[in-house]
């Protein structure tokens, strides 16, 4: 079954019975995301969540970013100035390099995270990975800035609103 997004209560017809019966832990991962991000992400557009102060503090968003990995010790290295990759909102699609610094700043890309698309792409991140996984990915000695945000947003989303992201990441332990 297709995971339902729309309606009322979309979350409690979104399993089959061999899902429940059969639980795949990735499966239930990315749809544990879906859920929670989409309330996350609503809240922020209901301005019931917000974006940290400090969340942008440092960084360019004018300047044109560079991908290419034979580029990493250009200082406009896109992980460099503290862009992540990008984790689809839903989950299942591969993580996205962005090819522009306009994939966070274009209104008409993602409408549904315009004008927070870099600080809900951190969050999705967090709901994914844990703070291990993140670090796998995103050095903190070689991306500081990256680390520096993803505690930012971790904190603030904790601190401020009781949600623990990572604990999402994790999932239910037993």
């Amino acid at each position: 079954m297709e995971l339902k997004t729309d309606g009322f209560d979309y979350w409690a017809i979104s399993f089959t019975d061999n899902e429940i019966a059969n639980p795949n832990q990735q499966t239930l991962k990315i749809r544990r995301a879906v859920f929670l991000y989409l309330m996350i992400e609503a809240a922020l557009q209901n301005g019931i969540i917000t974006e940290p102060n400090d969340f942008k503090n440092g960084i360019d968003y004018t300047t044109k970013i560079v991908k290419a990995n034979d580029q990493k010790d250009d200082p406009n290295y896109y992980m460099t100035r503290g862009f992540i990759n990008i984790v689809n909102r839903n989950f299942k699609s591969r993580e996205k390099v962005p090819s522009s610094i306009s994939e966070y700043t274009n209104p008409s890309w993602e409408k549904e995270a315009y004008p927070y698309r870099d600080f809900l792409s951190y969050v999705r991140a967090a709901m994914f990975y844990t703070k291990t996984e993140f670090q796998e990915k995103y050095s903190p000695t070689t991306y500081p800035l990256i680390n520096q945000r993803y505690e930012i947003v971790i904190n603030h989303i904790q601190n401020n609103y009781g949600i623990d992201l990572e604990g999402i990441a994790k999932g239910p332990q037993k």
